[in-house]
């Protein structure tokens, strides 16, 4: 690849900011009321750390860009570890820098519960015209984030809103400072830029587009100050050497301009333009800067319940119920335990009861949309804008009673794990063999369109 035609970093986020500031004199008040409390601010402390809820909105003209799971997983994961300093490249830092990194005390997770307090995988998936969204920000955050061509944004005060989308070749992504439209508030990334797997591409997939874009979102500038060469603009924080402009590339270190010899520019800085195996840190100013954002604009986030189980009433409804009635027996005094399952005294043993058969409402299939240690919720397919394609576990109810567990395979695509069969006499209660010995489930209904499977054994 020639020099003339190698990627290069771009970033739209000056760009947004300044159709907004021209169009909007709320926003313009707003930027200034948020640069004077950073000003004020920069030697509070949060204290621990912050875990701020975050949804994907994946928009997809084509099968190829509806991302799966194990792609915006692995763009959190880089997040998490850019921002705790926790990166396996940090030692690259030149020594000179290195007494200036810093632990952010931010981290990022998929969002378990959404603005109606129903479960969520922290995902949305719209389908899309083909080809790439194109345009100035104005007309991008048109087509990107509301109905009709794109998806809205989930509330700003609560949640990260990430879309993810195709870009074209022209520009890696671009976020909204703080102050804001609250419509149109949070970060896109191309497609080709988001995350470390799938359909991220050299020199930039190493997830640090996002990166580059959320420390905008959290009110940090461009390391040079976007003065065009000058040697004058500043990004407001005073542990970045002043450069003249964007580095690209891997640049060597030392790498000099504005008379900052002789360490010079701090390109491994996540807000400089270089490529993502070329970046490293945030430094403890700019640390300050994102700590102010969040005592400050971005306060609500610490109250977000978007990271919370959702509570959902159980009905307490029957899933599988046997085809007869178990028959009672004299005798019997005293209970057991039988394969896990509590035996009533009296009533024949579970396997001498009827095989059990599911309601016929529950036949289909089911998608996981959250989990822990103990059970998982699974949502009916289609319903809750729930249609996903990798990545994804789904529980397949059949007429015949068995229950089918689906695992992403090798590509993402669900394949079959396990077998559950109905535990005879035992509503809900399901095994994962047929020889008695294997793990026990619990299916519960919880609505109309949600299941939970709790694990039993």
């Amino acid at each position: 690849m020639t020099e003339s035609k190698r990627p290069k970093r771009t970033c739209a986020t000056m760009e947004h900011h300044f159709a907004l500031a021209s169009a909007s004199p709320e926003y313009r008040a707003n930027r200034r009321l948020v640069e004077r409390f950073t000003a004020h601010a920069r030697r509070a402390r949060r204290n621990g750390v912050l875990r701020i809820p975050v949804v994907v909105h994946v928009l997809h003209g084509t099968d190829a860009h509806d991302i799966g799971m194990r792609q915006i997983h692995s763009q959190i994961a880089v997040l998490n570890a850019d921002f705790r300093a926790k990166n396996s490249d940090i030692d690259l830092v030149p020594a000179p820098f290195r007494s200036l990194v810093a632990d952010s005390m931010i981290e990022f997770a998929l969002a378990t519960r959404d603005p109606n307090g129903n479960p969520t995988v922290g995902v949305t998936r719209t389908r899309v015209r083909p080809g790439p969204f194109t345009g100035e920000t104005p007309d991008l955050d048109a087509a990107i984030k509301y109905a009709g061509s794109g998806h809205p944004a989930w509330p700003a005060d609560s949640y990260l809103n990430l879309w993810v989308c195709d870009l074209g070749v022209g520009l890696l992504g671009y976020a909204q400072f703080p102050g804001g439209p609250p419509a149109t508030d949070g970060v896109v990334v191309n497609v080709t830029a988001f995350g470390t797997n799938g359909t991220a591409r050299a020199p930039f997939d190493g997830g640090r587009t996002a990166t580059h874009e959320v420390g905008h979102w959290l009110n940090l500038l461009h390391i040079w100050g976007d003065d065009r060469g000058g040697c004058n603009g500043s990004d407001n924080v005073a542990d970045t050497p002043n450069q003249a402009g964007p580095n690209e590339a891997s640049p060597s270190f030392p790498c000099v301009s504005c008379n900052n010899g002789p360490n010079g520019d701090m390109f491994m800085n996540y807000m400089d333009y270089v490529d993502d195996d070329a970046m490293f840190m945030f430094t403890r100013g700019q640390s300050r800067r994102m700590d102010a954002t969040l005592l400050g604009a971005r306060a609500s986030l610490g109250r977000s319940r978007g990271l919370e189980t959702p509570e959902t009433p159980r009905l307490e409804l029957p899933v599988f119920a046997p085809n007869s009635q178990p028959e009672r027996e004299p005798g019997g005094d005293t209970d057991r335990i039988f394969d896990g399952i509590a035996w009533v005294p009296g009533s024949r043993m579970p396997e001498e009861a009827s095989p059990a058969t599911p309601s016929s409402s529950l036949v289909g299939r089911w998608v996981r949309v959250s989990a822990d240690a103990d059970s998982a919720t699974f949502a009916r397919e289609g319903s809750r804008s729930i249609a996903p394609r990798r990545a994804t576990t789904v529980l397949e109810i059949g007429e015949d009673g068995l229950v089918r567990l689906l695992e992403p395979g090798p590509t993402d695509a669900p394949i079959a794990a396990s077998i559950l069969e109905p535990v005879p006499g035992a509503a809900n209660v399901l095994r994962s063999n047929s020889n008695g010995r294997g793990d026990l489930r619990v299916l519960e209904r919880i609505d109309e369109d949600s299941l939970r499977l709790r694990f039993d054994g």
